[in-house]
């Protein structure tokens, strides 16, 4: 990524990642400022578990994507890509209508005046179209054209905002609503870009068999680690309505809409790097990847830490203004989640490596012992603290995965360095 064109494309990488968060951020707030804090943690729950449909994409197919597919020459690329196609349409196909029947069996439980079955309804029609675009989004990325990206995520995002205001203008704001209008401006997105993609079309004969294995291959670790990350970072959600009450859902999200811009461009960050650091690994080896990613981890931290800075002093009134007083006092909890976002800065280079690495293991194992240490916390301060004792265990799970990343990346390094020498040693003799 050395160079003007590697600075370039970094650039294009934030600025894409900076308007997907302001876009969300902009929903997310019309949401809070509009609808009543229990009515606000549907839509939050509602949210929580369409993560769960985009982990298994994420796990299984876009993220092994941009790894496995940025190496290969353009006719295998065309075959592999169009191969994945298919198998993104009945993943995503699948999974919504396991959302759709659990929404159905809510409805049949509860009622028509429960307000979460029509809420998962949402998230099962609009859950394709999504994924669909957010594929197509990889497929840009693994092709190293993160321009593309930006210019169909640009579409997206205005139709979203417009289909936003009109819900707001008509007095149709609802959960399901919200979810119908990403949708349609996901199908909107998906159209326009699949003409500068045409050979993903091609008929595919064969070969949907082998692409599935190799992404099982390499992607089950990460579906795993998806489940554990949903259970340290979304998760919460659900314990706070539970232990406590759907409003202390909506609390937390509506602090996090403020931490929100710095996660997004960090994972547009990462959609520029990982083809690049799976690139230069090939070409330059293990050291120079990690002198690579390191750049960015520093670059990350410092980030974070100057946003800290220029946002705590203007929180109180932000809240104020921004949610009509509804979730003024919360600032002590903008603090804690910037904490976690300073943590998660820091996490991503050592998880960048091992993915390069292959060692999708190692990244489970540590999402795992941050879930069950974070849900651990979680369990053990709600009670007494509140919402405070929610957001505090955030930060404590996202420092146990850096934890346990760092001290066995740095095992392995060592481990590997000791067999050098003693294959020198023995070459010498």
């Amino acid at each position: 990524m050395a160079g003007p064109g590697g600075i370039r494309a970094g650039a294009v990488g934030i600025g894409d990642q900076v308007l997907l968060s302001v876009t969300n951020l902009a929903v997310g707030l019309a949401l809070a400022r509009e609808m009543d804090p229990q009515v606000f943690g549907v839509y939050v729950v509602a949210f929580a578990v369409s993560l769960i449909g985009s982990s298994v994409q994420i796990s299984l197919l876009t993220d092994p994507l941009v790894i496995l597919g940025a190496p290969l020459p353009g006719e295998t690329q065309s075959r592999y890509l169009a191969a994945l196609l298919r198998l993104q349409g009945m993943v995503s196909m699948a999974v919504a209508a396991c959302i759709g029947v659990t929404g159905y069996v809510l409805l049949t439980l509860w009622g028509a005046g429960s307000p979460f079955p029509m809420a998962l309804a949402g998230v099962a029609l609009s859950l394709l179209p999504i994924q669909l675009q957010i594929f197509l989004r990889a497929v840009f990325f693994a092709r190293l054209k993160p321009v593309a990206v930006l210019w169909n995520d640009l579409l997206c995002s205005a139709l979203r905002l417009a289909g936003l205001a009109i819900l707001l203008a008509t007095g149709s704001l609802s959960v399901f609503t919200v979810f119908l209008t990403w949708g349609i401006a996901a199908v909107s997105g998906f159209a326009a870009g699949l003409p500068f993609c045409r050979d993903l079309l091609r008929p595919v004969h064969a070969g949907l068999r082998s692409t599935w294995r190799q992404h099982w291959r390499y992607g089950r670790w990460m579906l795993a680690t998806s489940g554990a990350h949903w259970c340290s970072g979304q998760a919460p959600a659900l314990l706070a309505s539970t232990l406590l009450n759907p409003a202390a859902a909506a609390v937390i999200k509506a602090c996090q809409y403020f931490v929100a811009p710095l996660n997004v461009a960090f994972n547009g960050l990462d959609g520029v790097l990982a083809p690049r650091a799976s690139k230069l690994a090939a070409a330059r080896g293990e050291a120079a990847v990690r002198r690579f990613l390191n750049i960015f981890m520093a670059i990350g931290a410092s980030a974070v830490a100057l946003y800290g800075l220029l946002l705590l002093p203007a929180a109180p009134a932000l809240l104020e203004l921004l949610y009509k007083g509804r979730y003024a006092g919360s600032v002590a909890i903008v603090g804690v989640l910037l904490l976690d976002a300073l943590f998660l800065a820091l996490g991503r280079a050592p998880i960048l490596r091992a993915k390069v690495d292959g060692n999708t293991r190692r990244i489970f194992a540590g999402y795992a012992w941050a879930a069950a240490v974070g849900l651990a916390s979680l369990s053990a301060l709600a009670p007494s603290l509140g919402v405070l004792g929610v957001a505090v265990a955030a930060p404590v799970s996202s420092a146990t995965l850096l934890a346990y990343l760092m001290l066995t990346s740095t095992a392995d390094r060592a481990r590997r360095q000791t067999a050098q020498a003693a294959a020198q040693v023995v070459s010498q003799s």
